[in-house]
């Protein structure tokens, strides 16, 4: 009876074809960890962007008209929210220390309500609003916002008697208190809130003083430009930030359109 069974050539011939085989795999699943580790890496970056791009964008778009200001360099932008607005009847002739208005949504002692503002000037300034000719007024009592409110005139007591020099084209008065900022520092975002207007330029040293969160890291480049309202739209501001991580780059562009017209 003939024996059955493996030569030695056959044996080393299977041996090399198991360890071909076997390195392959070994490729194989090597390059697929590093797929998943990549795609894992890009997706990260693509959530870290997009989160403040769009905290950004809607922030922004609440702006109080023509309160957007850049820092030098354009790697920091600050603007002021609008905490309520509505309308008023007409402006007073003479310094007053009271508007007449409809709000929609409560208004708080020490706010501010601004009408007409052309130009970030008119919000942000060195030192606190007086009485007089002005565009803002410090707020002295709280309006609640109620149905009846929303329908009915009432008064809002300003600390000074002033007098706004211009009137809004739709009757619109803007309330606000404190600005928010965006800045780059050390390749990463920081959002700024909870400080002082009375200042006359955008950069991190008037931050001491404010509440800030981090927003993003691994930040290459953060840069904003602004454009101003034309007879077709409000105010644009535009801006691309580049995150970077394991080799990994994805550059977001947005244009951010204020709603708000003064």
């Amino acid at each position: 009876m003939k024996a059955l069974g493996f030569t030695l050539i056959e044996m080393i011939m299977a041996m090399v074809l198991l360890s071909i085989v076997g390195l392959s795999l070994a490729g194989i699943i090597t390059k697929s960890s590093q797929i998943y580790v990549d795609t894992a890496a890009r997706e990260l970056i693509l959530q870290e962007g997009r989160f403040v791009a769009e905290r950004i964008v809607r922030e922004l778009r609440l702006a109080v008209p023509n309160s957007v200001v850049l820092s030098q360099g354009n790697t920091c932008v600050e603007w002021v929210p609008v905490r309520a607005s509505g309308i008023y009847s007409d402006l007073p002739l003479t310094p007053k220390n009271e508007l007449t208005i409809i709000p929609d949504g409560t208004i708080r002692k020490d706010q501010r309500v601004v009408i007409y503002p052309t130009s970030a000037v008119d919000i942000f300034s060195p030192e606190a609003p007086v009485g007089g000719e002005n565009k803002t007024a410090i707020i002295l009592d709280n309006v609640d916002f109620t149905a009846s409110n929303t329908e009915n005139m009432v008064q809002l007591k300003i600390a000074e008697q002033t007098l706004f020099p211009s009137g809004s084209p739709a009757n619109r008065f803007y309330i606000y208190d404190t600005p928010v900022a965006y800045c780059i520092e050390a390749n990463q975002i920081w959002r700024y809130s909870n400080y002082a207007l009375e200042r006359e330029t955008v950069n991190t040293p008037n931050f001491l003083n404010a509440e800030r969160s981090l927003m993003a890291e691994n930040v290459t480049e953060l840069e904003f430009n602004t454009s101003n309202a034309t007879l077709t739209r409000n105010s644009l501001v535009k801006f691309h930030l580049i995150i970077s991580a394991r080799g990994e780059e994805v550059r977001f562009d947005h244009d951010v359109l204020i709603a708000n017209a003064p």
